[in-house]
């Protein structure tokens, strides 16, 4: 393969394969630091060294799906983390969010709680991170989704923010 990042073919390949490295993902994943005190774009991210996962100040830790209790910030956790290793193992950003929505599914499944009732809860989550107002946001979150996406307003905001501080 001569493109230096890995596309969504080669997503699709490790998607095939038995979940690699998941028990390691799920144990960093309970102890990983979570810092929920910030206007997250995208309504979670990481900074650029993966030591630390960014989950919107408006999100909350826990949430109620079927009557039953699930811990949505490490949910989003494994996400986020799953994706910035992939990103930093040369995925593209798509590809990596794809592999990391798999990695995700599984674990909210573990927490017994159907993938379909956890999206429904957290696409009514997003959307309202989607419309309310960014007013401060990590110094280093790493914004490679949103460069991705070409999220250029997105972007304008976070500089113009980071540019007061």
């Amino acid at each position: 393969m001569g493109d230096i990042t890995k596309s969504i073919d080669e997503a699709q390949k490790v998607l095939g394969k038995k979940l690699e490295h998941y028990d390691k993902y799920v144990k960093h994943v309970l102890s990983v630091k979570i810092d929920s005190e910030f206007d997250v774009p995208y309504f979670a991210g990481y900074n650029w060294a993966n030591t630390k996962i960014y989950i919107d100040k408006d999100a909350p830790e826990i949430v109620i799906i079927c009557g039953k209790e699930l811990n949505l910030h490490r949910c989003l956790a494994m996400h986020e983390y799953v994706e910035k290793c992939h990103i930093d193992k040369g995925y593209t950003y798509a590809a990596a969010h794809e592999i990391a929505t798999k990695y995700e599914r599984v674990y909210v499944k573990e927490q017994g709680t159907s993938w379909e009732d956890y999206n429904a809860v957290v696409c009514k989550l997003m959307h309202a991170n989607w419309i309310s107002k960014l007013e401060s946001v990590p110094h280093d979150l790493d914004m490679t989704p949103m460069e991705y996406c070409r999220d250029l307003k997105t972007l304008a905001k976070i500089r113009k923010i980071r540019a007061k501080k």
